[in-house]
């Protein structure tokens, strides 16, 4: 039966958790032990039943990315992968993972994964954008440093005789299947220079390391699926409505904001790209 399976391989949860080391950032096994890399991607959708009540539809899905090899470390994840978009209508995780392959710890849908989070980095990039409409004009300065912090400045210059516009701001759209948007800044003071920030990637003080029974997400009873899931999200700190970290393909939003008529938006694409370990970019 599915539960009695489930249940002796939660117990072997704690016989994993006691031959891995954490050490210098990366994960170190007591002897060696067959693993197979992979990507673990959560796909969960709002809907609501019947009743009225809010439900998630979910799938889960593990990729086997290379080939099954004993390893005493496991180092150089591909972090190029990694990606969170959350919103009220759902979220979407993709993970680097590593497979244990032994038997002891694998049988069918039943066996665990490891995902070790450590500091990360993006491809930096930087622009500029300028919005008018008749003598009002938006200058936005912005740039992606490598700690993954988008900073804009923003520089709102109306006609202040006659003002055709009523401020601007930046927004961050990601084009994904979680349409996730972020409104990074808006300003209405006239002739006035502001920064605004938002973080597109965790803030990791130390590396974390999780290990995940995929039976539990695989095999939805008991609210196992459940609360494995929000045991992720709290582990990597995502409790928050609105969040977008890594690797997505974004719109970076410019508006100047007209006063009951449709506003000025100027629109630029942008590929966020974390960083492999090891890769300079």
């Amino acid at each position: 039966m599915i539960q009695k399976t489930s249940y002796r391989f939660l117990k072997k949860m704690r016989e994993v958790s006691e031959f891995i080391r954490l050490e210098n950032g990366g994960i170190s096994f007591v002897r060696p032990v067959p693993v197979v890399e992979g990507r673990l991607i959560i796909f969960c959708k709002r809907h609501y039943s019947r009743r009225g009540a809010v439900r998630y539809r979910c799938s889960v899905r593990f990729l086997v990315m290379g080939k099954t090899m004993s390893r005493n470390k496991l180092e150089n994840a591909d972090y190029s992968v990694f990606t969170v978009s959350k919103d009220a209508t759902g979220f979407r995780i993709v993970l680097p993972v590593w497979k244990l392959d032994d038997p002891e710890y694998s049988e069918g849908k039943h066996f665990f994964v490891i995902f070790l989070l450590n500091k990360l980095k993006m491809k930096p990039y930087k622009g500029e954008a300028r919005l008018s409409f008749k003598s009002d004009e938006a200058l936005f300065r912005y740039n992606i440093d490598e700690d993954g912090v988008f900073e804009c400045e923003i520089e709102y210059m109306p006609d202040l005789s006659n003002p055709s516009t009523c401020g601007a701001c930046v927004e961050i759209i990601n084009l994904g299947k979680i349409k996730t948007c972020i409104t990074v800044g808006e300003s209405t003071a006239p002739f006035f220079s502001k920064r605004y920030k938002a973080n597109l990637l965790p803030e990791v003080d130390r590396p974390k390391v999780l290990i995940i029974y995929f039976g539990s997400l695989y095999y939805d009873y008991m609210k196992s699926r459940y609360l494995t899931i929000k045991g992720i999200l709290d582990a990597l700190n995502l409790e928050a409505s609105t969040i977008l970290y890594g690797s997505n393909k974004i719109e970076l939003r410019f508006i100047l904001k007209r006063k009951y008529r449709r506003d000025i938006v100027k629109r630029k694409i942008v590929e966020l790209r974390v960083l492999g370990e090891g890769d300079d970019g």
